[in-house]
């Protein structure tokens, strides 16, 4: 091949960011030589490069740019993780407001009714319901769980076995963990997870998993017989 040939494609080989390994491919070739055989060149695949570093998603975005806007946003994500602690919005016996009227059925529930509007049911079973006039409602189940609705239309549901909270807003989902992991769930199907540690993981709406480091770098994970590898992206 002509030598400006080969100055072209170490110039594409450079600006495609590849390994160095290609350069010594070209510098074999430019004195005369084959070269490696042994050695794959996927420079030659302009493509399989694209995907790697903007593979595109469903929604038609870059999952390059997805994966830099969730790195961007990790620390404003780690502190809402390191602050959240779950506290129901009202006190489930409304304690502060005198009452007007309790009425007790045959079945043994119990209705309770207050001076602001708002009314408790208690249940045979322990399970206390607070509805207030403003559209707020609160359950407190006899496991501890609780499961509020928000005037806004949020979901708040509190695991209190596991010490998990979710919030459900249409059909994104979050989840606070105990150990310190925030996971958002998108109405596509893909997932951010963020870690107290800084470090982040994607999962695309094709399973794809990307993992973020805490000095930024990204990397894909691929699956095979062995266990997960480490794939880096930038």
């Amino acid at each position: 091949r002509g030598r400006n040939s080969i100055l072209r494609r170490r110039q594409q080989v450079h600006a495609l960011g590849h390994h160095s390994g290609e350069d010594q491919h070209l510098q074999s070739e430019e004195e005369g030589g084959e070269g490696d055989p042994s050695i794959h060149h996927p420079q030659d695949d302009v493509a399989d490069i694209a995907r790697r570093t903007t593979e595109t998603s469903s929604d038609g975005g870059g999952k390059g740019s997805k994966l830099e806007a969730i790195r961007d946003r990790r620390p404003a994500k780690v502190k809402e993780l390191l602050l959240f602690r779950y506290t129901p919005f009202a006190d489930i016996n409304h304690r502060i407001i005198g009452l007007r009227r309790e009425t007790v059925h045959e079945d043994g529930k119990c209705e309770k009714v207050f001076l602001d509007g708002a009314c408790q049911t208690i249940f045979t079973n322990g399970t206390r319901k607070l509805m207030l006039p403003s559209g707020y409602s609160q359950v407190s189940f006899p496991n501890g769980d609780t499961k509020e609705i928000l005037t806004d239309g949020r979901i708040l549901y509190h695991y209190a076995g596991s010490d998990i909270t979710q919030i459900t807003e249409g059909k994104k989902e979050t989840f606070f963990f105990s150990n310190s992991q925030l996971e958002c769930h998108s109405e596509d199907g893909s997932k951010e997870i963020y870690f107290a540690d800084d470090s982040a993981k994607f999962i695309s709406t094709d399973g794809k998993e990307y993992n973020i480091l805490p000095d930024g770098q990204i990397y894909r994970v691929t699956k095979n017989d062995g266990g997960g590898i480490a794939d880096t992206m930038n």
